[in-house]
C-alpha cells in the first residue's frame, strides 16, 4: 500500500486546527493529531482502522456522542454501533457511519469526516456499510485494524466475510496511545469535571449526620453532582470499619470513617476522586495511618525521569531484597493485597492500567493525567486511601481538583453548616499536600 504521509492540517483562513476538548468542528480536519495516530499505526502495521467503540468514536469525531444512546444501546435485538473509518495518511477517506437518527445532528454539521452515513440501525449493518465505504475508495489493505473487545460477533463475522483478504488486527492498544496524550483543553475540562466532583462530596459530608445510611448518602451526592452539570457515573462507599463499597442500609454512626469514590462525566470527560470525613475527632491511629498512605503517594508522585534500562533493573533488584514495606495497622500476606489499581484519566473510566505486564517499557507521554488509590486494608479503622489527579508536565505537575498550598481541614456541623477550618499541617509539609487531598474530614457532633 502506497501511504501518503499527512499534512499539516489547517483549518480555513489558515486558522490553527481543532485539539481533543475544544468541541470546534471544521469539515475536512481532523480534531485530532493525525500525525501521531499515523504513526501509531504504521508502528502496528496496519493500513486502516474500522473503530467500534463509544469512546474511540467520541475521540475521532472531536468530542461528539449522540445522546439518544447516553444510557442504553440496545435497539430490540441489536444495539447502536458508531463505526469510524480511517486510512492511515489519508484522512481524506475518512467516513462516520452513524445511525440513522443522527441525520439531525448531520444537518447541524456536527461531523468533520468527508464522509458521513446516517443508514445504521443495527451492528450488522452499521458494518456493511463500512465495508461499502472500504470498496468504494478503492485503496488496497492487507491489514485493517479493528477494537475485538468492542466487535460484537455477528459484525465481526461480517466484517471477515467483506474483506476476505485483509487481515484484521487489534488495535486497541495504539488508539489508547493516542488518547493518552492530553490537550491543554482536555486537561482543563479533567480539571473542571475534578473541582465538581470535589465541590460535590464536600456537600455531602456537610449533610453527613449520625443515623443516615449509605444509599442516602450516594443518593444525595447524585443530586449534587447532576446539580453542577456532571452526569454522576457511579459512588463507592464504605462506612466505619467494613471494606463493603456498596450503597446499603448500613447506618453512619458516631466514630465512624466515611469513603467517597465517585467519577462524573462533564463534556465526556471523567472527574474520578475519593474524600473521606469521620463523624467526630480522628483518633492517634487514623492521623498515623493517613501519615503512611500520605508518604507512600507522594513519593509515587514525584516527576517520573525517563531512565535507562540497566538503571530500572537496579532499582528492582534493590527493592526486591529490601522486602514489601509494610504499613502500620495494615493486614498483610496473602489474602490481604491492596485493592489498588493506577490508571489514567480522560473518555474512558479506566484508560491505559499501568501496573499490567504488557505495557511494561510504555511510558506515557508528558500530559497525561494519572491516577494511583493505594487502599491498604485495615484491622479497625477500615479502608483508609488517599485518591487525586496528577498531571505530568515537562515544567512540573499539578493535580486536578487540588489547589496548591497545605492540607485544608473541615470541620462539619450538625446542623449541615461547613467550617472552614483552614488548618494547616507543618511548614515542612505545606506544598505536598494540596487542599482538601483526602486528609480525613472531622465531623463534629458538637451544637452549632
Amino acid at each position: 500500500m502506497t501511504v501518503i504521509t499527512s499534512p499539516k492540517h489547517l483549518a480555513p483562513g489558515g486558522a490553527s486546527p481543532p485539539q481533543p476538548g475544544e468541541g470546534r468542528v471544521v469539515p475536512g480536519t481532523p480534531p485530532f493529531d493525525a500525525a501521531r495516530l499515523d504513526a501509531l499505526l504504521a508502528e502496528a502495521d496496519v493500513d486502516a482502522v474500522v473503530t467500534t467503540s463509544r469512546q474511540a468514536a467520541q475521540y475521532l469525531l472531536g468530542g461528539y456522542t449522540f445522546p439518544f444512546f447516553d444510557h442504553r444501546d440496545a435497539i430490540g435485538l441489536s444495539r447502536y454501533l458508531p463505526v469510524v473509518v480511517y486510512v492511515r495518511g489519508r484522512p481524506d477517506l475518512a467516513a462516520y457511519i452513524a445511525h440513522r437518527l443522527e441525520k439531525h445532528e448531520h444537518q447541524l454539521g456536527r461531523f468533520w469526516t468527508p464522509v458521513v452515513r446516517t443508514v445504521s440501525g443495527t451492528t450488522v449493518d452499521a458494518v456493511e456499510h463500512a465495508i461499502a465505504h472500504i470498496q468504494a475508495i478503492g485503496v488496497p489493505l492487507r491489514r485493517v485494524g479493528i477494537e475485538p473487545p468492542f466487535l460484537p460477533s455477528d459484525a465481526a463475522a461480517v466484517l471477515r466475510d467483506g474483506m476476505p483478504n485483509c487481515a484484521l488486527v487489534d488495535v486497541g492498544q495504539a488508539l489508547e496511545r493516542l488518547r493518552a496524550r492530553k490537550s491543554p483543553a482536555e486537561l482543563a475540562l479533567l480539571r473542571d469535571a475534578s473541582e465538581k466532583v470535589v465541590d460535590s462530596m464536600l456537600a455531602t459530608f456537610a449533610a453527613c449526620a449520625p443515623g443516615i445510611t449509605k444509599a442516602e448518602l450516594v443518593e444525595r451526592l447524585r443530586q449534587e453532582e447532576v446539580g453542577r452539570g456532571l452526569t454522576f457515573e457511579y459512588c463507592l462507599i464504605t462506612a466505619g470499619s467494613g471494606l463493603n463499597r456498596a450503597a446499603s442500609a448500613q447506618r453512619f454512626e458516631e466514630g465512624d470513617i466515611l469513603s467517597l469514590d465517585s467519577g462524573g462525566r462533564f463534556r465526556g470527560y471523567i472527574g474520578d476522586l475519593c474524600r473521606m470525613g469521620v463523624l467526630g475527632e480522628p483518633d492517634a491511629e487514623l492521623e498515623d495511618l493517613l501519615g503512611a498512605v500520605d508518604a507512600i503517594q507522594q513519593r509515587a508522585r514525584r516527576s517520573p525521569r525517563r531512565r535507562g534500562a540497566g538503571r530500572r533493573r537496579g532499582r528492582r533488584r534493590r527493592l526486591a531484597a529490601r522486602g514489601p514495606r509494610r504499613v502500620p495497622g495494615a493486614r498483610h500476606g496473602p489474602g490481604a493485597a491492596r485493592d489498588a489499581l493506577a490508571h489514567q484519566r480522560g473518555t474512558d473510566p479506566l484508560p491505559r492500567p499501568r501496573r499490567r505486564p504488557r505495557h511494561r517499557g510504555r511510558h506515557g507521554p508528558v500530559g497525561r493525567d494519572d491516577a494511583a488509590p493505594p487502599a491498604p486494608r485495615l484491622h479497625q479503622a477500615g479502608g483508609h486511601r488517599r485518591r487525586d489527579r496528577r498531571r505530568l508536565r515537562s515544567a512540573g505537575r499539578r493535580r486536578a481538583g487540588l489547589e496548591p498550598g497545605g492540607a485544608r481541614r473541615l470541620t462539619f456541623r450538625r446542623r449541615g453548616r461547613i467550617d472552614h477550618a483552614g488548618a494547616n499541617r507543618a511548614s515542612s509539609q505545606q506544598g505536598r499536600i494540596g487542599h482538601g487531598s483526602g486528609i480525613p474530614c472531622r465531623i463534629s457532633t458538637a451544637s452549632a
